[in-house]
């Protein structure tokens, strides 16, 4: 079990031996640490650190299992120590964030150095975008418990942080736990510095209020750009362009850019029309810019 290990598997690990008491509406504060490890007002275990949670199970000073829905991380020598321990709480629903700089689910490993992004693996690349954009940000998470996610945002913003056009960059890749597989369909692809990318196109009437499940790539991606100040722009055309780094489809490239459109999006496109039959000019108006606007050079 690597940090990051969704809660979810813990809790199926740690179920058999795990003994749960009576159920209880009382909000109750979560602690999982190494028994011995605990210290006043900090949830510790080594370099890898609780995310947040939300609980509605309480006893009183039990030892309970329980299995929660965020992902957390949790090494495999921590969590053969940790004791599960619910205290209860007067009236009030608490959340616990927790922030680990220094985790290993959470330390970028792409760097971004102006218009350069670099990868140093999964692809080996660099990505230079034109200088009308700006970075804005990056994070890394574990994504459904399966896979293990990377996300870097440049975008073109007004002064207001309306955003114009951007690039959504994701790294990904499944556990080494699990045997899954990306499978794309290849109707459509297009050659990229030498790199092979599957694609589609679409059109949004209101992208910037899609819904999204928080714990999905999409949901943190909202989250992320919406801490930086920056609103994704409502009627938009976007291409997706994914690189399957080899033969094995366990790890991709995602490359996102989506701009806003100055006319009206098509009726009943609220949650994305496919445009590259439908809407062959759009499609192919969008995908020019969006190589325009960024180079990809392998390393």
């Amino acid at each position: 079990m690597q940090c990051g290990k969704d809660r979810a598997v813990i809790a199926q690990e740690f179920k058999p031996h795990a003994k749960v008491l009576s159920r209880s509406s009382r909000p109750a504060v979560f602690q999982y640490m190494p028994r011995g490890a605990r210290k006043s007002g900090v949830l510790a275990l080594g370099t890898c650190t609780i995310i947040p949670v939300y609980l509605a199970l309480a006893a009183s000073n039990a030892d309970v299992f329980i299995e929660t829905t965020m992902h957390s991380n949790v090494s495999a020598d921590d969590a053969s120590k940790a004791s599960v321990r619910v205290f209860p709480l007067a009236a009030v629903a608490i959340s616990i964030t927790l922030l680990a700089q220094n985790s290993d689910s959470t330390r970028l490993e792409r760097q971004a150095h102006g218009q350069v992004l670099t990868s140093r693996h999964d692809p080996a690349v660099q990505i230079t975008f034109d200088s009308g954009f700006k970075y804005a940000g990056g994070q890394r998470f574990i994504l459904y418990g399966v896979a293990e996610a990377e996300q870097h945002f440049y975008v073109r913003a007004s002064a207001s942080g309306q955003i114009e056009r951007f690039y959504w960059v994701q790294f990904e890749h499944y556990l080494p736990d699990n045997t899954h597989t990306y499978d794309y369909p290849s109707k459509r692809s297009t050659d990229i510095g030498g790199l092979n990318f599957i694609y589609d196109t679409a059109v949004f009437s209101n992208y910037s209020g899609a819904v999204s499940n928080p714990d999905s790539d999409g949901g943190k991606a909202r989250a992320l750009l919406k801490q930086a100040g920056l609103t994704l722009p409502a009627a938009t055309g976007r291409i997706r362009m994914v690189h399957l780094t080899d033969s094995s489809r366990r790890a991709e490239l995602m490359i996102i850019y989506g701009e806003a459109l100055n006319a009206k999006a098509p009726p009943k496109s609220e949650e994305g029309l496919a445009a590259d039959d439908q809407f062959p000019e759009l499609s192919a108006q969008v995908r020019q810019h969006a190589m325009e606007g960024m180079k990809i050079e392998r390393r």
